[in-house]
């Protein structure tokens, strides 16, 4: 497969998700936290960036990103995920855990310029979600202001977060065959 025609149809990553249908747009928990940036901490919804960032935290534990992928020719389904246990991305079958992916297809895909652009996407938001977690909402974690996030869990994401070559590997594609 020469994965020249794809399209991304889900995306998730530690600081940023799809929108949900029916939500106000600036309802996920960095929007939140730019807002009490510039606004004062009062001034935000901050019931909604607990609710959002536990969410957040709770989906991105064993994968800091990942996406759903179309190719448009062929309009097979492939997924990427980066599995932060082994620090590298990894490709499988949506919905077809028992498929194997063959060696060659995941050697395309991780190496095709709208992967390698995702990736580095995935590394520059998660990057900023460290950053606006650090300055502004960590303050208010650790004052207890925020009850729904699991701490332990969010201490690892941000490990990870703050580890260079995880960091690397994630932004640079770096991947792992099965």
């Amino acid at each position: 497969m020469a994965f020249q025609n794809l399209d991304l149809k889900f995306a998730t990553c530690f600081g940023w998700r799809p929108s949900i249908k029916g939500a106000p747009e600036r309802g996920q928990w960095c929007d939140l936290a730019r807002e009490a940036k510039t606004k004062g901490w009062r001034h935000v919804d901050v019931h909604g960036l607990d609710r959002d960032l536990a969410t957040n935290v709770d989906a991105s534990y064993f994968y800091l990103a990942r996406g759903k992928f179309v190719d448009l020719d062929t309009q097979f389904a492939w997924r990427a995920v980066f599995v932060n246990d082994h620090g590298l991305w990894r490709m499988d079958i949506p919905g077809s855990p028992e498929a194997e992916t063959l060696p060659e297809d995941a050697k395309a895909f991780f190496e095709s310029e709208f992967f390698k652009k995702f990736s580095k996407r995935c590394g520059d938001l998660v990057d900023d979600a460290k950053r606006l977690f650090r300055e502004v909402v960590e303050p208010h974690v650790k004052d207890g202001d925020l009850l729904s996030v699991a701490e332990e869990k969010l201490e690892r994401i941000l490990f990870l977060a703050e580890n260079a070559h995880t960091m690397d590997n994630l932004r640079q594609g770096k991947y792992e065959l099965v």
